[in-house]
């Protein structure tokens, strides 16, 4: 008897984890203006707050829930050095990961600007400048280059959250949008424009 019961409680365990797994590669597509998104099943769409915002996305985890957020600002976008140094001065120096990657994606092309540490997470209005001291964040910031011809559109994705979550989806962002890993290298900061 107790073969029996240790025997069925395996199983389930076994299938409910094959489930959860099946849910998580489960990937559905979402429009973000041009842009096409390849993102998990299991990462809820919000309605969108802004018209900048082309997509919002409540990603669930523990300890709390992570975002992701795809802006899109049209025109002048205030030049990628400019934002990727807005990003790193949002959080603490002490303590900051850092890495900067750029490759190829589906749309053209992207960097990934990722920063780990205490974050001064917005608290507000963007314009009132409010933040509050979050440790233990981690912020992925995605600029992708949409190239169509001659032509160029600019998307700005920020998924935030705690650490272990965001740090759970990091393949899942790249998937979102058709990220070829293989081409990815270091990002030179200093190069940027």
């Amino acid at each position: 008897m107790k073969r029996l019961s240790l025997a069925l409680a395996v199983f389930f365990c076994v299938s409910s984890a094959r489930i959860v797994n099946a849910e998580a590669s489960e990937l559905k597509t979402v429009p973000a203006r041009t842009l096409t998104l390849k993102v998990p099943a299991t990462w809820k769409q919000k309605e969108s707050t802004s018209s900048m915002r082309a997509a919002e996305f409540l990603i669930p985890g523990k300890p709390a829930d992570a975002e992701l957020v795809v802006f899109y600002f049209g025109g002048p976008t205030g030049g990628v050095k400019a934002n990727i140094d807005r990003w790193i001065g949002q959080f603490k120096k002490d303590g900051l990961k850092l890495a900067m990657l750029q490759g190829k994606c589906q749309a053209g092309s992207y960097i990934l600007v990722d920063c780990q540490g205490t974050w001064n997470k917005p608290d507000g209005p963007p314009f009132a400048s409010k933040t509050v001291p979050t440790p233990n964040s981690r912020v992925l910031n995605v600029i992708v280059v949409e190239e169509m011809g001659d032509e160029k559109d600019y998307y700005f994705m920020k998924l935030s959250g705690h650490e272990d979550v965001v740090g759970d989806q990091v393949d899942a962002l790249r998937e979102a949008i058709g990220a070829d890993i293989k081409s990815e290298k270091k990002f030179d900061l200093e190069s940027a424009e």
